[in-house]
């Protein structure tokens, strides 16, 4: 018979209410997503009737052979990752001088660094806009890249400053007084314990700058990303169509990067060698006997032979001969014992 699993309380199941809400908002984050895909395929190209005309691969066709298309897309990626692996280097650096030390004006530095991603875009890129024109500096490649890291570079300083808060410093000062010096104890003890936070941070820092377009318009001069190209192809009366195609394509792409999919396993592993530690205050003495370190053995893990052995022996152990040894059981109850102040008690 199969056991019946206990009913969970009244308060612990969600209401009704609270599940009809639930899909409402899930139908309201993924009805315009539907919408994109449906209308990729669409025979229109002007208007978006609903439901739509006629159904076509027409639009897959047009968008594959316009070249516009992928370089702009092949520029979104070259300063997605370029804007990645600055803010990686420069967020790691920040948070390494900020999280372990206390300094006078260690909060108004910490109050710049979350700035630009607190402030609205619009402001951000007219600072920059500002700035480049005051420098001489001309819009372009790099100059987007600026601009992106940023934003990129609060976003891997707030995931490594939170890991290494949770790191003992007793383990680096571990490190160091075993002989490691800088570089390895940051390799071998400080990596490790960043790792997930550095690629959660990174894949983050990367999908924010594929599609930023505020920031962009400010800094991109004549380049075209493609959040770019597809503002200046909604203004266009025809093949409308093609950027829904376009979008369809990232979608598709986006799940093969998801976090969520990469960082469990590592998170997993982690939490293992996490619990796997033993706690300082209970660690075992120095002076504690060896025996005591071993691990205590259930009968469940010994064969029948060897529970008969012990059992032997537990047996051979009990029975004690009048004379051998006085006073060692119940079965030496009988046996004269001897006074301590010479005599013999009865």
């Amino acid at each position: 018979m199969r056991s019946e699993q206990p009913r969970r309380p009244s308060w612990e199941r969600p209401s009704l209410f609270t599940r009809v809400m639930a899909a409402a908002g899930l139908v309201f984050l993924h009805a315009p997503v539907w919408v994109i895909a449906l209308y990729a395929f669409t025979t229109e190209d002007r208007t978006y009737q609903f439901p739509p005309p006629g159904l076509t691969l027409h639009w897959f066709d047009v968008a594959f052979a316009r070249d516009d298309i992928w370089e702009s897309m092949r520029l979104s990626l070259l300063v997605a990752s370029a804007a990645t692996l600055l803010a990686i280097i420069l967020g790691t650096l920040a948070a390494f001088a900020l999280a372990r030390r206390n300094f006078s004006g260690k909060e108004s530095i910490t109050l710049l660094f979350v700035l630009p991603i607190a402030l609205p875009g619009i402001l951000t890129g007219l600072a920059l806009l500002a700035g480049m024109r005051t420098i001489g500096l001309e819009p372009g490649f790099w100059t987007i890249v600026a601009g992106h890291a940023t934003f990129c570079l609060v976003i891997v300083y707030n995931n490594v400053v939170a890991r290494l808060r949770r790191i003992p410093p007793s383990w680096v000062e571990a490190s160091m007084d075993l002989g490691a010096r800088g570089h390895q104890t940051f390799r071998y003890v400080l990596l490790p314990q960043i790792a997930t936070a550095l690629l959660a941070g990174g894949m983050l820092a990367f999908a924010l700058s594929f599609d930023e377009i505020i920031v962009t318009l400010f800094t991109a001069g004549h380049e075209r990303t493609l959040p770019i190209w597809f503002y200046s192809e909604l203004f266009r009366p025809r093949e409308r169509p093609v950027t829904n195609v376009v979008a369809v394509v990232v979608i598709l792409v986006t799940p093969g990067s998801d976090p969520a999919r990469v960082l469990p396993d590592a998170a997993r592993r982690e939490e293992v060698s996490r619990e796997s530690e033993v706690p300082p205050h209970r660690m075992p003495p120095i002076s504690t006997p060896r025996n005591a370190l071993r691990p205590e053995r259930t009968h469940a893990d010994q064969t029948p032979d060897q529970r008969q052995a012990r059992r032997r022996r537990r047996q051979g152990r009990r029975r004690v001969e009048p004379g051998d040894r006085q006073g060692a059981g119940p079965r030496c109850r009988g046996v004269a014992r001897p006074d301590r102040r010479g005599g013999e008690s009865g």
